[in-house]
């Protein structure tokens, strides 16, 4: 299973040291964002399983980065703030907040939050994970047919989503057009290799922000290709 990562947005520098050290020890991920802003970019570049959140955020408050993931993602998130009143209480689950917890709070208990919350939410969208796979920069959730990355929704057609998931559910081997064709189109479909290698760009043409330096497809020559994404997003 893949290791789980945690998005800290706080704009308390010690605070996101000692949570962050803490959470490595346990084996977790861990993005640290200081502002709205930047938490909102980290959300989009990297696709954080869970995200600690204080309401209190420098530019974009908490409430409306919650909302604003709340409107692409079902990721946990766990408001830890300052801000105790129920009103923020209340707020914080309305924005869609899976957990509340005031500040200041000792990480063994934010530490229990964090793996009840993943466990209700990997419970709930048991299904829908089974179809979802995320990398840097890039979601295929093959349960709603929709693809993401940094840049928007990506809508692909049934046979490109279906090339990328093959490719994907299988990082770093090298398949050959024939083998591709094969398992994409099935042996009964009477298509030209030439066919994979147009879909192929095709697909490189949608996901890709560069498709003469593609960060995901990448071709083997005289083998084929193959699905290894690059981290240095």
């Amino acid at each position: 299973m893949e290791q789980a990562t945690v998005l800290l947005a706080d704009p308390d520098t010690d605070l996101l040291k000692n949570i962050g050290q803490c959470l490595r020890k346990e084996g977790y991920g861990v993005l640290t964002a200081s502002d709205g802003q930047d938490a909102l970019c980290k959300f989009k570049l990297y696709n954080p399983n869970l995200m600690v959140l204080e309401l209190d955020l420098p530019g974009i408050d908490g409430l409306t980065v919650c909302r604003t993931i709340r409107k692409s993602s079902r990721i946990a998130i766990i408001v830890l703030s300052q801000k105790a009143a129920e009103i923020d209480r209340i707020s914080s689950f309305k924005a869609g907040a899976d957990d509340y917890l005031p500040k200041p709070c000792s990480n063994r208990e934010l530490l229990a939050r964090i793996k009840a919350v993943m466990r209700r939410v990997e419970g709930n969208s048991l299904q829908e994970s089974s179809m979802v796979m995320r990398f840097p920069g890039l979601i295929i959730d093959k349960f709603s047919h929709q693809v993401k990355t940094p840049r928007g929704n990506i809508n692909l057609t049934k046979k490109e989503l279906n090339l990328l998931w093959f490719l994907a559910s299988n990082p770093g081997k090298v398949f050959s057009r024939k083998e591709i064709l094969n398992q994409v189109w099935g042996t009964d479909e009477l298509v030209d290799l030439d066919e994979v290698t147009v879909m192929i760009s095709r697909l490189r043409d949608k996901i890709e922000s560069n498709a003469q330096d593609p960060r995901y497809i990448t071709t083997v020559w005289g083998v084929g290709y193959k699905f290894e994404p690059k981290t240095d997003l």
